[in-house]
């Protein structure tokens, strides 16, 4: 069965409160073909009615736990259309990486989508499954758009979800191109809690960079002298 008829199943089977063996069984099979899913396979509504996310976002997380679960242990099956057990192609961690990242961006404008479900999710998207942390960037960047009301230290621990040592540096520029925005603050917060090893290890990769605040500055400086306007830090940035 295609991965798009297991998710229509199991969203009758949510809906229809069948046994959570039936439940389970179809979450597995999603799983275990994971590599081969679009966005809209996951975007499992919440039936809850009960004010909770707008989407189930427990669902995918477990369907996300047998995934990793069978990559990591080597022990991948999947099902062909006619219920044969057939292996599934390798090498598709880098897809479900890229696929996740975007789930995260769908759910994380969620009012109800809570700091310990999006930081729980985000983190088993495994950093060996992401090229670079753009996709994880933007979900963290909407995330923290529609919840105004995190605390200092609340903000703090969505964005350990990225390490900005590996932010392309094609997103780099065009954060410092956006009128207004305050790069200066917002790299060296980044930069200033990246270990030490993870600044070696961004610097010794290949079209990474390493945002350090004297490089940041030159950037931003050379930056502004381009595009021929002044983009002054906020007051007490620097």
């Amino acid at each position: 069965m295609s991965v798009s008829f297991l998710s229509m199943l199991l969203r009758a089977a949510i809906y229809l409160e069948t046994t959570v063996a039936c439940r389970l069984d179809l979450e597995k099979r999603m799983g275990l073909q994971l590599g081969q899913a679009v966005i809209d396979d996951l975007l499992i509504p919440s039936f809850a009615f009960d004010g909770e996310t707008m989407f189930d976002v427990d669902t995918v997380q477990r369907i996300l736990m047998n995934y990793l679960e069978h990559e990591v242990n080597g022990t991948r099956i999947g099902y062909s259309t006619d219920d044969d057990y057939i292996s599934p192609p390798h090498g598709d961690m880098e897809r479900v990486g890229r696929l996740m990242e975007s789930y995260l961006a769908e759910i994380a404008s969620d009012p109800n989508l809570t700091i310990s479900r999006f930081i729980s999710l985000g983190e088993m998207v495994s950093e060996q499954a992401r090229v670079n942390e753009d996709g994880m960037y933007r979900a963290v960047d909407i995330y923290l758009k529609a919840h105004p009301s995190l605390t200092d230290e609340e903000r703090k621990k969505v964005c350990s979800l990225m390490d900005c040592q590996k932010l392309s540096r094609r997103l780099v520029l065009m954060r410092l191109r956006m009128k207004g925005f305050r790069c200066r603050r917002w790299f060296r917060f980044f930069s200033t809690s990246s270990s030490a090893s993870e600044m070696q290890r961004a610097e010794a990769s290949r079209g990474r960079i390493s945002c350090s605040v004297a490089q940041v500055d030159s950037m931003f400086d050379e930056t502004s002298r381009r595009h021929g306007r002044t983009l002054a830090p906020a007051k007490g940035e620097r």
